[in-house]
């Protein structure tokens, strides 16, 4: 959920220049490898020029590669650090550079064989043992990496950044006491290090030390105050303490120092879908996949988050994008859902709200393991009894659906409850949405209204529309156009299809406002976009009829299909019109009695009447 915990290559090595060739101004461009075009330009002609010896023109070829890596030209450098070493072959210096920048291409195992071959010869370097125990760490091979730190410390018991990286070491051994230890030596070895401080935050969040991870984040902000990053790990904290509104604080100052930060979008997602408000949530984890395509958390939240909506083929596209990229993760890593289960297992079982929260997601979804409703629920009851409103909801959807359960009402009311009473906007929603149609309860429009309002004030765009709805229809309370207005904005700014949809009703009928066809058709559009069939359906009126636009058969037919096909009996209806009455198309019954009965089949009056009508006029 949050970056990678920070540590440092110290390479020891990087540039020479001859001694003899300090005067020469070429040979000065080239060890000048901070300005990485002049190093270039300056190597480049000192190894176009003749006379220089081959321990010189190694010299020349290794600064240009370091040159060359300053700019992330690794394979470039490469090159140049292949020659420095064919010309010189106990060149030491070339041998770490040529390592480092493998390692920053990915190649692990040939940027731990050059640091083999330079050790040899070089075994008192400390620094050499500290990089080369980062490149174990980097494919996994904690084991070896902490016989490294080790040696570095031994060699070098004053250097801070050893004891950090031994300390992300034992935290890959989930050994985060040891970590902490290290992490503190290294800060008192060097206590500006912001660097440590966010990593000790890392192990003390691990060990569920929300308070502690947050010192320490809070010190490392004063060290670093423009790090995305640990304004990121800070909001993660603030969540691990169920203090959302705080994360989010810190989660929009990390977007604010980064907004290309995808992680910080996913996780302030992932705050809000945890206040209950997946409407937000959906565009925060859109914006990170736009970030990173290949982001599969943030696809499977976004998929979580559209599943709490019940939008189940949205979800399940969702999952099947995050498993694909999960299956496909760069340098063969398989990571899928089933390693998910494996490694949320071992947090539940040190009680982890979150995770047992999370596995039973997985059982209810099927992600990983098989669909089972009945460890589904038992998972989410382990949370639950611990306070988790995410889990405490999920159960009151289980009841709701009649998910492994005999479905019953009366219990989903009675989870929705604890989970609203937490301040979960979703459940606040679910409970105005079982008063207002009647489900397991009376029908009660005034108890609608006051769940709808708990959770349209913290920003649920769902409720946000029955908030309008009931004033626009003067449900529980007195017809009110201007506020259903309101609230009908609040939901559509959030990109709510159904609210722009109503908003473009009120313009098109003149409701609590003067009729604007041109209003009303920019709202109409808007919902028509994203796949509203009522809005599709109202703009094909509004072409048939000549509201607002020049009267077009040919518009009107083509938006009256889109709705038709999504199953919207008026639209059907209206195509049946079209061809019995020749409008734009020619004149065909046959057509038309196919519409007509497609409409009537869904019980549309009209439609039954068209097609009896049509019926017996072709028999006569």
């Amino acid at each position: 959920m949050f970056r990678r915990p920070h540590l440092l290559i110290l390479i020891s090595l990087a540039f020479l220049v001859p001694a003899a060739q300090a005067a020469d101004q070429t040979w000065d461009d080239c060890v000048r490898v901070a300005d990485a075009e002049r190093a270039i330009a300056g190597c480049s002609k000192v190894l176009a020029r003749r006379g220089e010896s081959n321990a010189n023109r190694a010299i020349a070829h290794n600064n240009r590669g370091f040159a060359h890596s300053n700019k992330r030209d690794y394979d470039v450098a490469i090159k140049d650090y292949n020659e420095a070493l064919r010309l010189n072959p106990k060149f030491i210096k070339a041998l770490y550079n040529r390592g480092f920048a493998r390692f920053m291409k990915g190649d692990n195992d040939r940027a731990i064989a050059d640091y083999d071959e330079a050790i040899k010869n070089d075994s008192k370097n400390a620094n050499a043992f500290n990089d080369r125990g980062r490149f174990y760490l980097a494919k996994g091979d904690s084991g070896h990496a902490l016989k490294d730190f080790d040696e570095a410390i031994h060699l070098d018991p004053k250097l801070a950044w050893a004891y950090n990286n031994r300390g992300l070491a034992y935290s890959r051994e989930s050994d985060y006491d040891r970590a902490t230890a290290d992490y503190s030596e290294a800060i008192k070895l060097d206590p500006k290090n912001a660097v440590a401080f966010r990593n000790r935050g890392i192990a003390y969040y691990s060990k569920k030390d929300y308070d502690a991870a947050i010192k320490d984040y809070d010190e490392a902000i004063r060290l670093d105050p423009r790090s995305a990053w640990t304004y990121n790990s800070r909001g993660w904290a603030y969540q691990g303490k169920h203090d959302y509104d705080r994360a989010i604080k810190d989660y929009d100052e990390a977007i604010r120092l980064d907004p290309t930060y995808a992680w910080a979008y996913n996780n302030r997602g992932l705050a809000y879908s945890n206040k209950g408000d997946d409407d937000r949530a959906i565009k925060d984890y859109s914006e990170a996949i736009r970030l990173d395509p290949k982001n599969a958390q943030a696809h499977k939240n976004r998929g979580i988050s559209y599943e709490h909506q019940g939008n189940v083929e949205q979800s399940k596209k969702d999952f099947d994008e995050a498993n694909r990229l999960n299956s496909n993760q760069a340098q063969g890593v398989k990571q899928d859902n089933t390693l998910a289960l494996s490694q949320y297992r071992a947090a539940a079982d040190r009680g982890d709200a979150d995770a047992q929260n999370h596995i039973g997601w997985l059982y209810h979804t099927g992600r990983g393991v098989k669909q089972d409703y009945a460890q589904a629920l038992s998972w989410y009851r382990k949370a639950a009894d611990q306070g988790n409103a995410v889990a405490q909801f999920n159960i009151g959807v289980l009841y709701d659906n009649g998910r492994g359960v005999k479905r019953d009402y009366k219990q989903a009311m009675s989870w929705y409850l604890k989970a609203a009473e937490r301040g979960y906007a979703d459940a606040q929603f679910n409970i105005g949405w079982l008063y207002y149609y009647a489900q397991g309860v009376e029908q009660d429009y005034t108890q609608g209204m006051s769940w709808f309002r708990k959770a349209a004030d913290q920003g649920n765009a769902n409720a946000q529309f029955y908030t309008g709805w009931l004033y626009c229809y003067g449900q529980g309370i007195e017809r009110d156009y201007t506020q259903a207005m309101s609230w009908f904005r609040k939901a559509a700014e959030q990109g709510n299809a159904d609210a722009q949809n109503k908003i473009g009703e009120l313009y098109d009928n003149g409701d609590g406002v003067e009729r604007d066809y041109a209003q009303a058709m920019t709202w109409y559009r808007k919902a028509a976009d994203q796949g509203s069939a009522l809005a599709q359906f109202n703009i094909g009126f509004l072409y048939d009829n000549a509201k607002g636009v020049d009267q077009d058969y040919a518009q009107a037919l083509s938006w009256y299909r889109k709705a038709a096909e999504q199953g919207n009996a008026r639209a059907q209806f209206a195509i049946g019109a079209l061809f019995e009455n020749g409008d734009g198309v020619k004149q065909d019954n046959a057509q038309a009695m196919y519409w007509y009965r497609k409409a009537a089949e869904q019980g549309h009056e009209p439609a039954k009447a068209a097609a009896l009508r049509l019926s017996n006029f072709q028999r006569q």
